[in-house]
């Protein structure tokens, strides 16, 4: 009911998880016509609002929060904002502190201090839910945005843009399902014969000639071409007819797959690219993903509400594109300094600047 209190064993997290994966089995297992089911029960639109709710993150509160502050502009509902939100830190310290004394050697539990703070929390909880009352009362539009109800299937539809296909991923102990779900057209989903486990391995895998954490470009192992297109036989071909003619994809994943930059998939089978004299240049005819699709990615269906309910930027604002990798200091930029034209780049030692040293 609290996410943002994170209570709750973690037994019984893990019950929850195991229901809820059953049940999206279940219903990745059922036809849309099959007689078991209730009439206009739609499998799909079903299954793809539970893996939101499943899929909800620290990333996506933080987003949430963080779009609801952007829409304050009224004075009264900062002030009942603000007070609504230190009642949870302050309940949030509290069971702490309480976790800390139940925890302690019996001489040291101080009952009379712990019915104290179980007092205090309660009052406090009863304070937080008439601020929260209020605010659903008074201004109901940021109620909803800082505490979205999950999304539906035809919710997510109707906040995509035309050209926009938003594919999503859930994966459980014993496999996955992908669903896509076109501006226009039928949504799609199908299950995805990978494993949590067995995707974190094939995300491992191919991370290794991303982030090598080696000291010279020949000693960066060569990207596995065809497990790249072999995991993207299984993500996104189950669902292709729905994302056909989209020029955005909105990625949403799950898990282990949020590690890995969608555009380095290969959508053709093809042999893997030998070595060139100019390092990584056989690589440029290879059938990326990126070629075919503009791509971005949201840690959840939720969130695409969260950001398209934000005020539209100044309408006056350039156009920016930013590259990662910065030089964070005057050393770092002469160690990057790229050698003369020509200059040979064999053995040359790779600079790696991902821990800032300013």
């Amino acid at each position: 009911n609290d996410a943002e209190a994170e209570t709750g064993s973690r037994k019984r997290q893990q019950r929850l998880l195991l229901i809820l994966e059953s049940y999206l089995q279940l219903l990745g297992r059922l036809d849309a016509s099959s007689p078991v089911l209730p009439k206009g029960f739609d499998v799909v639109a079903e299954s793809f609002r539970l893996a939101d709710i499943a899929r909800s993150s620290g990333v996506q509160r933080a987003l949430t929060a963080s779009a609801a502050r952007a829409r304050i502009d009224d004075p009264a509902l900062a002030e009942l904002a603000r007070k609504e939100q230190d009642a949870q830190r302050r309940i949030n310290s509290l069971n702490t502190l309480l976790t800390q004394l139940l925890s302690a050697a019996a001489d040291q539990q101080l009952p009379q201090v712990q019915q104290k703070i179980r007092s205090d929390v309660d009052a406090l909880r009863q304070q937080r839910e008439s601020y929260r009352k209020d605010i659903a009362r008074r201004f109901p539009d940021y109620a909803q945005l800082v505490d979205p109800r999950p999304v539906t299937l035809e919710e997510a539809r109707r906040r995509l843009h035309p050209g926009e296909v938003l594919v999503a991923w859930y994966f459980g102990e014993e496999g996955g399902q992908v669903w896509a779900v076109p501006a226009q057209g039928q949504a799609r989903s199908a299950p995805v014969a990978l494993s949590r486990a067995r995707l974190a391995a094939a995300v491992a895998g191919l991370r290794r000639a991303l982030d090598p954490g080696v000291t010279s470009i020949e000693e960066i192992p060569p990207f596995d071409v065809a497990a790249a297109h072999d995991l993207y036989v299984q993500l996104l071909q189950p669902v292709l007819p729905a994302r056909q003619g989209a020029r955005i994809l909105l990625a949403v994943p799950h898990a282990e797959l949020g590690q890995l930059p969608l555009s380095v998939l290969v959508t053709e089978a093809v042999p893997s690219p030998g070595r060139s004299p100019l390092p990584f240049a056989a690589y440029k005819e290879v059938p990326w993903l990126a070629r075919s699709v503009a791509i971005a990615q949201l840690p959840s269906v939720t969130a695409l509400g969260s950001l398209r309910a934000l005020k539209p930027g100044d309408s006056g604002r350039r156009p920016f594109i930013g590259f990662g990798d910065p030089l964070f200091s005057e050393e770092q930029a002469r160690l990057a300094a790229l050698p003369p034209k020509g200059m040979a780049t064999r053995g040359a030692p790779l600079h790696l600047r991902s821990v800032p040293r300013t």
